[in-house]
């Protein structure tokens, strides 16, 4: 058990809580075991890269745990095992999330969260709504199987609806942030 102290600049007050440091152990790609200390929840396991092609191969085997993790989310967001407000955020939490990194892992922190903000927009961006890249699947799903393209009025109210939806999930988001500062 340690002694964390963390002051509120606002309020100019230090305020110190025993916090408990734990082991933990992580294995790489190469089967290599570190250990380390660490409080709490670990988002993401520290970086160590020994050469050119274990850095190569460990980002991509990180990219594909954060590609099951996001999906995974989104999955229990649809079947409802997670509340959409506990999940889904706007740039003002992305800003707060980025203000936290910073100061807690310096650079380091905020090119991980870009990271995952692209590694995100990859997968949101494959969604089959219209104004979205994956958004010509279905289209294209339509044409094959009636043998000739989508009515132009018909893609114009499919594409409405999708920009429709995704203004309400971006205002539902920063609702969602904005009411949490307040």
């Amino acid at each position: 058990v340690s002694a964390l102290t963390t002051s509120n600049c606002e309020k100019e007050q230090k305020e110190t809580k025993n916090v408990r440091v734990v082991k933990t152990e992580a294995t790489y790609p190469s089967g290599e075991k570190v250990t380390f200390p660490s409080i709490g929840v670990l988002l993401v396991q520290p970086i160590f890269v020994a050469n050119t092609k274990k850095s190569f191969t460990q980002g991509i085997n990180s990219t594909k745990n954060m590609i099951k993790l996001i999906v995974l989310e989104v999955g229990r967001i649809i079947t409802g095992k997670v509340k959409a407000k506990d999940s889904i955020s706007s740039p003002v939490k992305i800003v707060d999330i980025g203000k936290k990194l910073y100061h807690d892992m310096g650079l380091r922190g905020l090119l991980l969260l870009i990271i995952v903000i692209n590694i995100n927009l990859a997968i949101f961006n494959l969604l089959p709504l219209p104004p979205l890249d994956g958004g010509h699947l279905p289209f294209l799903v339509a044409e094959a199987v009636m043998g000739r393209p989508v009515s132009s009025r018909i893609r114009e109210k499919v594409s409405l609806f999708g920009w429709t939806l995704l203004i309400l999930i971006f205002l539902y988001a920063v609702f969602n942030d904005i009411s949490k500062i307040i």
